[in-house]
């Protein structure tokens, strides 16, 4: 009898130290973004080098979930952005004569009180990363831009993908900027190119455990 309530015993306390391991998983209170850390930042093309020139926007305002979203694809699913373009102090890309000429010659094309609106939708995939569609408004009209993303061991989540902006409706903004840069985009061979293409990442800081 006493062995058979030692065994008992003995059976409650793993019972219980298993229960203890895994309570914070069980009570895990989903996630959150920091609005403030979120960061578009973009690559532009030239020369038939196809060399880069980084940018990015200075405000970005984002509207996130303000309780805990229990998976990461459903968080990334509830966000929504807004960037106002003033002048050229909204672009930066480490060069402010670089930041007008683009502002003059390319994003003042960009029309209305808030030039560019985005927001994710169909995110899929596991808490480490997957695939999403960006769908951006510029100009009144919607375009979506598939992107994978992924958490960094940092506690972020990067998207990462490639638009193309004759494809945005952009031609007339695109041509004048070509024109403008028409010297500086000329490489060793001659040849003056301004790709089209726009390598395009969005990073942010995760806050996991935020409370439902």
């Amino acid at each position: 009898m006493l062995k058979l309530l030692s065994l008992f015993s003995g059976l409650i306390f793993l019972f219980s130290a298993h229960s203890s391991l895994a309570s914070p998983n069980q009570g895990f209170q989903g996630w959150c973004l920091d609005p403030a850390s979120v960061q578009v930042v973009w690559t532009a093309f030239k020369t038939t080098q196809k060399l880069g020139v980084n940018g990015n926007f200075t405000s970005v305002k984002v509207t996130a979930p303000a309780k805990g979203v229990g998976s990461l694809p459903g968080l990334l699913n509830a966000l929504r952005a807004e960037i106002k373009l003033d002048g050229a102090s909204s672009l930066s890309t480490g060069n402010p004569g670089r930041d007008q000429t683009l502002f003059d010659h390319f994003f003042k094309y960009l029309k209305g009180p808030v030039q560019i609106q985005g927001r994710i939708k169909g995110a899929k995939g596991n808490e480490e990363g997957g695939e999403l569609k960006l769908l951006l408004t510029l100009n009144g009209k919607k375009n979506e831009i598939p992107m994978t993303w992924t958490r960094t061991p940092e506690g972020g989540v990067v998207a990462k993908g490639n638009l193309d902006v004759l494809e945005l409706g952009l031609k007339t903004a695109f041509d004048d900027l070509h024109k403008t840069c028409e010297a500086l985009h000329t490489g060793p061979d001659g040849i003056s190119k301004t790709w089209s293409e726009v390598a395009l990442q969005i990073q942010a800081k995760l806050i996991p455990g935020c409370g439902k």
